[in-house]
């Protein structure tokens, strides 16, 4: 790691008490690790932390007073993309000086606003400038002074299919007897595969729902099998479909089913997949599943 040199005074980690993000669950307060297990895009996140930081310390160390260093806490959720930051945006920001040196960060996020990666970041920045101090005050308003950054998951590393219960009697009268069925355009393809993809389950079928809610793991292979199956032929039917779109746009429907397609068919060339895809159906099927018998499909 290389170490940054700032042409001001910084606060200290000493100096900052961050307590660790909490999540609001129906059993209370639970730690928000690196992953969220089983997330939902139904559910909202409501996300706290309490903060705290020696006033007197820092004001000593910059050479001014107490009374007179005005700081500001910010908390950015940034989500999206491979990285977790193709989307970002302040959510809370809260004052501390003398009177009130310790804040509680609460943060509500809409479910539906989310995918893949989360980025939470909190900074503490200069919220008034100090005329006096030390040679290196940092005398700016909006000079950071000290940030933490927590990276999580929210969807599992496979291609996940956001999911919803229907009456197929009622929605897709046609297809009234199917357990599911699957909602995408090979035309968006370079949409990120979140917003590309949706899997509908018949609630005319309740025992089926019931064992897709629980995540049975029978049916979620056989279900994300054909899933696999249905996409990657519809991507290979597509001239437009390129393997490169995993590195041209990463985490998009497209990236997700190069990334199967390579897994599957190691070295070999799009004219061959297609060809395989056509000339020995059965066999392009049962590589394809091989994907299943290991770590699962990858989302790029």
């Amino acid at each position: 790691m290389v170490a940054i040199a700032y042409p001001f005074l910084r606060i200290i980690p000493e100096e900052v008490i961050a307590e660790p993000w909490t999540r609001a669950t129906a059993n209370g307060p639970v730690l928000v690790d690196r992953q969220v297990p089983r997330w939902d895009h139904a559910v909202d996140l409501v996300l706290r932390r309490r903060l705290q930081i020696n006033l007197a310390s820092v004001a000593q160390r910059f050479g001014v007073a107490e009374k007179d260093l005005h700081l500001e806490f910010i908390v950015t959720v940034a989500t999206g993309g491979p990285r977790g930051d193709r989307h970002r945006s302040i959510h809370w920001r809260g004052a501390v000086s003398m009177e009130e040196t310790a804040r509680v960060a609460a943060v509500s996020l809409a479910g539906m606003t989310l995918s893949q990666r989360m980025n939470l970041r909190t900074e503490l920045l200069m919220r008034d400038p100090v005329p006096a101090g030390s040679s290196l005050m940092p005398g700016r308003a909006g000079l950071r002074l000290w940030e933490d950054v927590h990276r999580v998951q929210l969807e599992p590393e496979e291609a996940r299919f956001p999911t919803e219960a229907v009456r197929f009697s009622e929605r897709f009268p046609n297809s009234g007897e199917a357990l599911w069925r699957i909602d995408w355009s090979p035309a968006h393809l370079e949409r990120e595969f979140a917003g590309a993809v949706r899997l509908y389950v018949n609630l005319d079928f309740p025992d089926f729902v019931q064992r897709v809610s629980d995540a049975e793991d029978v049916t979620m292979r056989l279900i994300t099998g054909g899933i696999v199956s249905q996409l990657s032929r519809g991507a290979l039917d597509s001239l437009s479909f390129e393997l490169g779109i995993a590195e041209s746009v990463p985490g998009s429907l497209g990236a997700a089913i190069a990334s199967w397609l390579r897994l599957a068919f190691p070295n070999q060339s799009l004219d061959v997949i297609r060809s395989r895809m056509v000339s020995d159906p059965a066999g392009f099927e049962a590589e394809l599943s091989v994907l299943l018998q290991t770590e699962g499909p990858a989302d790029d």
